[in-house]
């Protein structure tokens, strides 16, 4: 997930490389010549090209390659994240986990809530895959909702 803010450059190199590869695996050398022209040095693309992969715009294919993540999916992974950090704060209990695939798993503690409604929501209007399960305490799975 993303670590610090993500800056003007980091977009403009991300939105560059996934117009000129798309979803393609690409070699870690031409992700350097493309981002090195740009950046001026190799080191400046090699720091890049890191940064972009621990933010979650890049995963690893292969040895030596990348696959840049579609705009929509990380989109959809940051602000699932910071919408629940801040319902979390107005006192909506409500923790995710990626189980297989892209479903996400989303625990709701107090589901009676009318709150809760607005969390399935939100998350459908994300369009995410989830599934909500309902639990009186944390870690208590024994009914769930989807």
């Amino acid at each position: 997930m993303a670590r610090g803010p993500l800056r003007k450059r980091e977009v403009a190199i991300y939105y560059l490389l996934y117009k000129m590869f798309g979803g393609e695996c690409v070699n870690r050398g031409e992700l350097l010549d493309v981002v090195g022209l740009v950046m001026g040095s190799r080191r400046l693309a090699d720091e890049m090209i890191r940064r972009l992969a621990r933010m979650g715009l890049m995963e690893r294919c292969g040895t030596l390659g990348y696959t840049l993540v579609e705009p929509e999916r990380f989109l959809g992974s940051v602000s699932l994240t910071y919408l629940l950090a801040r319902l979390r704060r107005i006192g909506v209990v409500a923790d995710y986990k990626v189980a297989s695939g892209d479903r996400v798993v989303i625990d709701v503690y107090s589901c009676g809530d009318e709150r809760s409604e607005m969390v399935s929501r939100i998350i459908n209007a994300l369009g995410v895959k989830a599934v909500l399960r309902c639990s009186d305490v944390p870690g208590d799975y024994s009914s769930s909702s989807s």
